[in-house]
């Protein structure tokens, strides 16, 4: 009985991005006639597909014996990964699911050679297969039906508990389960886990991964201690988990490379593990591939979903607000030194513990906006946002050696020469004494005033939002190609996540492409997500809408700048303050 041959990659294999080839006959698969060598049994003309000893064959030579043998390519790297966290997928039809139901042989291989060695009287081992319904097990439970008793015809499967447990590896099981309800985590909480497979990740909340995280552990230092490990497999579809998982593994590296992780112990010590990214879609799969017609049924899907699932695209999805409205390479671009004559705003959402986000603006000739710099922070006080933003300006803004803009803050008059507006609910009072977040800023000069949040306010930024994305303005060879609206690609930031452990990335090129509709009024976007970035941006086009869109409320714009010098000075001296300033907010 063989189980396969897992031998190690080269890493030299780059990962197959789908190209324009049609499918013409049953040799030829993703990218070219023979992407991974042609089948080495005499006479076949067919590619090769699957790893046995020191050969490769395709699917119709692989000798009937072996139980499971990965496609070569990233499905044969995701086997052997030897990482303590592995992110695998990031497209459909890579047949993660089929190979992850499969992880559990690299374990119970060497288990069962210890055990027939006698190095061990009795496996620790322990694998689990999590996805959140049960219902969603049940093929996968089938299939492992059909092959656990040809490797292992003493198995004993516990219907009850759906475990098997393998007499020919000293014991070893095998457990598939769910997670319905968010506390179900509890339910694995007594156990030990030697690996741990969460199928369709993003349907996982991260508390769950989390705590199923912290049962991976087994007291086998010289065996399964050293092969422990948590495999997430999904798609790039979702909303918060799935921009935890892009912003823990995505873009923290290129793909396939190991990332270090570190983790500092009460008692000072360092300990440090491994992570890792192995993407995977259709285009690595000979059988889907064969015919093409897995392939032309996502060919018909919308392009957001194209994009994910048949591009590995993080930054997409189709339960996103911006839906198809944003295109990347069209609303990203390379930075640029913006003009002196383009006139200037930024705009912001305020919060302490969950975040601050920043936006500073320019506005070209034919009024569109482009973002050119962005700050999000967590954890700062009123004043002390204020003090980073005065920093910020008061510098040259440089990106990747260009100049940008000059210093935006005059050191005279001791203000930002950028204003704009910002939630107006920092100059509002709930209960506390002194002065309110929005009168500290006022007295320091940052540059800001009290955006619009009137009845309809939200929708109306909405329809501005999207028409701002599909509005398409001539270069200057004629060519209708620059949007109402676009992000420099510098415009992220790392910061420290909620829980303190690490580090995440964040800022509008991130959150805003993956925010979801408000499921209660797709009009809008989902408040009860990260919508800092999308909130700036809302209050930003409502100070500068397009033409015949919107009806402008020019009392808080218009001469802003004298009217908060007014206030400045009104502060000094005690005397009145200006009729449009009210502190209620």
């Amino acid at each position: 009985m063989h189980l396969s041959s897992f031998g190690p990659h080269d890493g030299k294999e780059p990962h197959r991005r789908p190209g324009g080839s049609t499918i013409s006959n049953e040799n030829k698969y993703g990218f070219g006639k023979y992407p991974h060598g042609r089948c080495h049994e005499p006479g076949c003309e067919k590619a090769a597909c699957h790893r046995y000893s020191d050969r490769v064959v395709c699917r119709r030579h692989l000798p009937p014996e072996v139980v499971f043998a990965p496609f070569l390519g990233q499905q044969e790297k995701l086997f052997t990964a030897t990482e303590r966290w592995v992110l695998g997928g990031g497209g459909a039809g890579g047949s993660k699911t089929f190979a992850g139901s499969h992880l559990w042989l690299k374990q119970y291989a060497l288990e069962k050679a210890r055990f027939e060695a006698g190095e061990i009287s009795a496996s620790k081992g322990h694998f689990l297969f999590l996805r959140r319904t049960m219902p969603e097990l049940l093929q996968v439970i089938s299939h492992f039906k059909t092959i656990m008793r040809r490797i292992d015809p003493n198995v004993v499967w516990n219907e009850v508990q759906k475990t098997a447990t393998f007499p020919s590896a000293g014991g070893y099981v095998v457990q598939f389960g769910g997670m319905e309800h968010d506390d179900d985590w509890e339910k694995y909480w007594g156990g030990n886990y030697s690996m741990v497979v969460m199928d369709e990740a993003v349907q996982f909340t991260v508390k769950q991964i989390d705590k199923i995280d912290q049962r991976i552990r087994v007291a086998d230092d010289e065996g399964l201690g050293r092969m422990l490990q948590l495999y997430l497999l999904t798609n790039p579809i979702g909303t918060s988990t799935k921009l935890w998982l892009k912003r823990r593994f995505v873009t923290v590296a290129e793909p396939e490379t190991s990332v270090k992780v570190r983790t500092t112990l009460l008692d000072g010590r360092i300990v440090e593990d491994w992570q890792v990214y192995i993407p995977s879609n259709l285009y690595d799969n000979p059988a889907l591939m064969e015919d093409g017609k897995y392939e032309a049924s996502l060919m018909m899907r919308s392009e957001a979903t194209r994009r994910a699932l048949l591009l590995n695209d993080w930054d997409v999805d189709e339960g996103a607000w911006v839906g198809e409205d944003w295109d990347p390479s069209v609303h990203i671009c390379e930075p640029f030194r913006i003009p002196n004559s383009w006139t200037r705003f930024k705009c912001a959402d305020y919060g302490f513990s969950s975040r601050s986000s920043v936006l500073w603006f320019a506005v070209d000739p034919e009024g569109n906006l482009v973002c050119y710099r962005s700050l999000s922070t967590r954890k700062l006080t009123a004043e002390e946002l204020g003090r980073r933003i005065k920093d910020i300006e008061s510098e040259p803004l440089f990106v990747n050696g260009q100049l940008i803009v000059e210093a935006e803050w005059d050191p005279t008059q001791d203000m930002s020469t950028v204003w704009g507006p910002m939630d107006s609910s920092v100059w509002a009072r709930s209960g506390e004494s002194g002065e309110s977040r929005g009168e500290i800023l006022d007295r320091m000069g940052v540059g800001f005033f009290r955006a619009d949040k009137g009845t309809g306010m939200r929708h109306s930024a909405a329809e501005q939002i999207r028409n701002r994305l599909r509005r398409r303005t001539p270069n200057a060879r004629g060519e209708f190609v620059i949007p109402g609206l676009r992000f420099f690609r510098s415009c992220k930031t790392r910061i420290r996540s909620t829980d303190g452990s690490g580090w995440e990335e964040t800022g509008p090129i991130v959150t805003i492409p993956l925010l979801a509709f408000d499921p209660n009024d797709p009009d809008v976007w989902d408040t009860n997500a990260d919508d800092h970035d999308m909130d700036a941006l809302a209050y930003g086009v409502m100070s500068r809408p397009l033409a015949g869109e919107h009806e402008t409320h020019e009392s808080k714009a218009t001469g802003v700048v004298v009217e908060i010098l007014k206030l400045r000075e009104a502060r000094a001296t005690g005397s009145a303050f200006p009729d449009w300033y009210a502190s209620d907010g």
